[in-house]
């Protein structure tokens, strides 16, 4: 079958970004976001992007790929200024701000040195936030250089003095580092930096909810929230999509459980869709007025891994792909189609949008 529709990502305008076939507005992706986002450009560099501006992402390098993300928050108020009053200095560490070029480009990292013990540290951070509960994870994370050193700590200490650290090689080139631990039963946290057999430069430190570090949200002076990418999806498509035998293929990387990719005819009642079922499972299935007529479920080492995915749609049948190894199990349940497939969403409505990464789309 030939590609009726392929996105790959490159050209963006806030709200949209572009699909090469068609070359026709509904086939474009729109997305929402009503807050600033940050992504590492094809200079390598951190970018600050407006309010709704998809995200091409270059962190690995290579081609760009398209950024989704949850809302979080910095819970520290002064994310690049450790001499602030967030921070306080418990040893014998001297900071001088604004010394070296840092990950965004500007001259405003800043050199530590002296950090042989536990040398600068937040003031407590509240973690005990609406919605909060004790399965959660709370992530602190730092951007560091070696200028001489070649190992720093990294340490969570709740209100209740318990600790959880881990050690890290720095090199002499700027990477991000981070330690993560269980809320449990403490309602304050502090960040801590030191352990350092030299000097080392400093960039952006953030706590959030999570198990690892969301991209950079700046703040100073009051903690900042990043809002989420939305209403990832195309307009009307429907005649660029068999609605009784197409082959939607992708690849992704998803960041959480139970976020669709799916193709439907704009509600979740009726639609094709993937999503992450557990950490090691994949299932797809097909939805007919909210009823499961077939599903199809898949074993991988991690569902956060890069995955190419494949499913076909023929006869009321799918059948799913993963890195070109079919599923294994399929329950068949099938009725008759009586809707038409018009939209591509990055999400299944009304639940969530997708969180993640994607690298291209295609629909033949």
């Amino acid at each position: 079958m030939s590609v009726k529709f392929q996105y790959t990502p490159s050209a963006y305008k806030a709200g949209k970004t572009y699909t090469a076939i068609p070359n026709v507005d509904a086939a474009d992706l729109s997305i929402s976001r009503a807050s600033s986002a940050t992504r590492i450009n094809e200079d390598g560099l951190i970018e600050v992007m407006g309010d709704n501006v998809p995200r091409m992402d270059y962190t690995d390098g290579g081609c760009p790929v398209l950024l989704a993300e949850q809302q979080a928050e910095n819970l520290i108020e002064y994310s690049n200024s450790p001499t602030s009053p967030n921070w306080e200095n418990n040893g014998t560490a001297t900071v001088t701000l604004d010394t070296d070029i840092s990950p965004d480009g500007s001259v405003n990292a800043s050199t530590v040195s002296g950090a042989t013990g536990v040398s600068f540290r937040t003031n407590n951070i509240n973690v005990n936030l609406s919605g909060f509960n004790n399965n959660d994870d709370v992530c602190s994370s730092v951007w560091l250089k070696s200028k001489g050193a070649t190992n720093v700590r990294l340490i969570q200490r709740s209100d209740d003095g318990n600790l959880v650290f881990q050690d890290f090689n720095i090199t002499n080139d700027w990477a991000r580092y981070y330690t993560t631990r269980n809320v449990g039963l403490f309602t304050n946290t502090q960040f801590l930096i030191g352990g350092s057999d030299g000097d080392f430069l400093f960039y952006e430190a953030q706590t959030e909810i999570g198990i690892k570090p969301s991209s950079n949200i700046p703040t100073n002076g009051a903690t900042a929230i990043r809002l989420s990418d939305d209403s990832i999806q195309t307009g009307d498509i429907s005649q660029y999509i068999d609605s009784s035998n197409f082959t939607l293929e992708f690849t992704a990387k998803f960041s959480y459980l139970n976020d669709y990719i799916s193709v439907s005819n704009g509600d979740g009642a009726n639609s094709v869709r993937i999503f992450g079922e557990t950490n090691t499972v994949f299932r797809a299935n097909y939805l007919s007025n909210n009823v499961n007529n077939n599903e199809s479920f898949i074993t991988v080492l991690s569902v956060f891994d890069w995955h190419d995915f494949k499913l076909v749609f023929s006869n009321n049948v799918l059948d799913l792909f993963v890195d070109g190894v079919a599923a294994t199990t399929n329950i068949l349940n099938t009725e008759p189609r009586n809707f038409t497939f018009s939209q591509l969403s990055l999400s299944t409505p009304p639940f969530g949008s997708f969180r993640g990464q994607i690298k291209s789309i295609k629909i033949s």
